[in-house]
């Protein structure tokens, strides 16, 4: 394996994004949280981790989708919404948790 895997376990993942509202611009942290499954390798290759979520995947990705997130992620061991969401209000950082 050439990435990382955290394998069975409870998992939260934690983007940072930019948006502009008007002139300004604010950062945003998007946070979930899900259980970390066995699953197989993609046909990529692509090794990390797979997530299972509350919802379905579509509805998980559309709810992702609308926060525009960026392409990578912090990945955590363990339910972290509630310390990411506190680190975010610590900061002043808008923050969505789906």
């Amino acid at each position: 394996k050439s990435q990382i895997c955290v394998g069975k376990a409870a998992a939260s993942l934690r983007s940072l994004r930019q948006t502009l509202i008007e002139t300004q611009s604010f950062l945003k942290f998007n946070i979930s949280e899900g259980m970390a499954v066995d699953a197989p390798i993609l046909l990529n290759g692509n090794t990390s981790t797979h997530i299972r979520f509350k919802e379905d995947p579509a509805e998980y990705m559309d709810k992702w989708f609308a926060e525009a997130p960026t392409h990578h992620l912090a990945l955590t061991v363990g339910h972290n919404a509630g310390l990411f969401q506190k680190i975010a209000k610590m900061l002043g950082i808008w923050y969505a948790v789906y």
